[in-house]
């Protein structure tokens, strides 16, 4: 079952990341548009080979853990997610 929000959230995302100017790997890119139309299980398999490419992305790292926690793989969405934080650590501010 979708999670309100998740969608809006990773096409904010995207939209942010391109205004940077940032290259986005194809994986990267055909898995944030699969999230943010809410094919889950295509998100998962494009996020997935995005994380092996670029192991210390945090972008796709957290993009993967939010395709898993909406196919409530919540155990490695958590994974994914903490990973994400460590590699892209945000300001308190």
């Amino acid at each position: 079952m979708p999670h309100a929000g998740t969608a809006a959230f990773a096409a904010a995302s995207l939209l942010l990341f391109r205004a940077s100017g940032a290259a986005e790997s194809a994986s990267l890119e055909a898995g944030a548009r699969a999230l943010e139309s809410q094919s889950y299980q295509e998100a998962i398999e494009r996020l997935s080979a995005a994380v092996r490419e670029e192991p210390s992305n945090g972008r796709a790292a957290e993009l993967y853990g939010r395709a898993l926690y909406e196919e409530n793989e919540l155990s490695r969405a958590v994974e994914w997610l903490e990973r994400a934080t460590s590699l892209e650590p945000r300001s308190s501010s």
